[in-house]
């Protein structure tokens, strides 16, 4: 058995998880929660739903929203009803994030009031995919045996650091820790930190064991706060988490790819301290936002997005996509028949005949062993779209963007 250290030093703002709670409490229609701090000073974003609009506009938990529309939220008196009751097509965000103001526009749907009204394509693949799991065992498949533990100390506000750099100190395989270190490194900077090596406040350590005999692996991510200890006490252990798994050698880096990007998924702030099922997968984005109620007809379209580009229009009546029936509600989706419409095979012919038409948001699943799936670069592949507009029937072909989504389901 060898045992691998990576020690980084890290500071880093506030990133929450996001979970796929539809029904939970206080989530606005854009799909997040968030709670007034500092005198209404700003707008602490709580949660956001994956595949929702606030998470296509690059909303996520932790950002502080100072501002809306250019008004700054402490000028606000109601900062709730501003955000709900603007009537724009974009609503403007200025957010702090790792300590940089961004800008980010916030798409509004006319009549939309509720975020159970609409369908993204993300939130739509997820509930597909969670319904269909639930009833073949299939996540359970992939994620069995993952045994992952989180744990944080909740006194402990991280939302204030900002900036990381690493310290190596595996002497005995320093050529695998320099690979690790670049993996960790490439998933910090996309967060937004900002790497130095002046004055560090958080050590993150990568520590990994593996059983050659049997591909049992233990890896455990630990950030250490480095204000606190001196040479004559440890390092207080502010965030880690864990998880055993087995996996060739061969498929070592691939997989510390993917487990930095769920893990990192909770950080700093852990809600599911032993996820027991998560959907880790890419779908094909289009930027299509579907009417809940009445599918078939497409009720916005995301600005910019291969859809927007591609022609299709808000108001459009889909009558076919490549070639398949499309479903006419969601309702359609949560009848038995329908169960397993992302599957290879559907599971009889009422659904080959409508709702199989969902398979176009159908990626190549990756997890955490390369190449188990052949299915080429999907999201190259175009979507046709057979539509009717103004009495008119037209076919519009759109290529996907590939996206990723993690959602925590228990």
């Amino acid at each position: 058995m060898r045992v691998l250290l990576i020690t980084s030093l890290i500071m880093v703002l506030g990133f929450q998880i996001s979970f796929a709670q539809l029904n939970a409490p206080n989530i606005c229609k854009w799909g997040f929660s968030f709670q007034n701090f500092s005198a209404n000073k700003c707008m602490n974003v709580t949660e956001v739903v994956p595949g929702s609009l606030a998470d296509l506009a690059d909303l996520r938990a932790g950002d502080e929203i100072v501002q809306v529309d250019g008004q700054e939220i402490s000028d606000m008196s109601d900062s709730k009803n501003m955000l709900e009751t603007y009537a724009g097509p974009v609503k403007k965000l200025r957010i702090l994030r790792f300590g940089t103001f961004l800008d980010l526009d916030l798409l509004t749907i006319s009549g939309i009031s509720n975020i159970d009204e609409y369908l993204t394509e993300g939130i739509l693949y997820t509930n597909v995919k969670t319904r269909e799991n639930k009833e073949t065992g299939w996540a359970e498949y992939y994620f069995k045996g993952l045994a992952m533990q989180m744990l944080s100390d909740r006194n402990k506000d991280l939302s204030k650091y900002q900036s990381y750099r690493f310290e190596y100190s595996n002497t005995a395989n320093p050529l695998e820790e320099k690979k690790l270190a670049e993996i960790l490194g490439r998933k910090l900077d996309k967060l937004g930190l900002k790497r130095t090596n002046e004055h560090p406040e958080l050590t993150v350590s990568v520590i990994h064991s593996f059983n050659a005999g049997n591909n049992d692996n233990y890896v455990e991510l630990r950030f250490t706060d480095t204000k606190e200890y001196t040479d004559s006490k440890l390092p207080i252990v502010v965030w880690k988490a864990s998880m055993n798994l087995k996996v060739a050698e061969k498929d070592i880096f691939y997989f510390f790819e993917n487990f930095f990007d769920i893990v990192l998924y909770q950080f700093p702030v852990i809600r599911e301290e032993s996820p027991q099922r998560i959907i880790f997968d890419y779908y094909r984005f289009t930027g299509i936002i579907y009417d809940k109620s009445a599918m078939k007809t497409v009720l916005e379209v995301l600005p910019g997005s291969p859809a927007a580009l591609a022609g299709i229009q808000p108001g459009d009546r889909i009558l076919k996509i490549d070639g398949n029936t499309y479903p006419s509600g969601y309702a359609d989706l949560i009848n038995p028949d329908y169960q397993t419409v992302l599957s290879e095979k559907a599971v009889n012919e009422k659904a080959e005949r409508s709702g199989i038409a969902l398979r176009y948001l159908k990626c190549c699943q990756e997890y955490f062993w390369p190449n188990r799936f052949n299915c080429g670069n999907s999201s190259e592949i175009p979507v046709v779209f057979t539509i009717s507009r103004n009495g008119k029937k037209l076919e519009i072909r759109v290529i996907p963007d590939k996206k990723r989504i993690i959602s925590i389901l228990d």
